[in-house]
């Protein structure tokens, strides 16, 4: 079975409110330049949805508990981008 990747995206981008701004929080560990090209990618495509990305680098060398401090659940309270260093 073949699937048509570029018709299925067009079907759900026509099914996707684009008046409404999403967010996303993008944390990298290090600086790895696969890791890179990929982040790249995820924010040309998040302009084509009208998303707004937040992209968070840290230095490879960070604590867990302060990794932590980024990742949250969404269920519980929203970090809001103004508390983020």
């Amino acid at each position: 079975m073949k699937i048509d990747c570029l018709k299925f995206v067009e079907n759900l981008r026509s099914q996707y409110d684009l008046t409404k701004k999403a967010n996303l929080a993008i944390v990298q560990v290090g600086n790895n330049e696969a890791s890179n090209l990929y982040i790249n990618s995820k924010l040309k495509e998040a302009e084509k949805w009208n998303i707004d990305v937040q992209v968070i680098k840290t230095d490879e060398n960070i604590r867990t508990d302060e990794l932590c401090g980024y990742i949250y659940d969404d269920s519980k309270e929203e970090v809001k981008f103004e508390d983020l260093p």
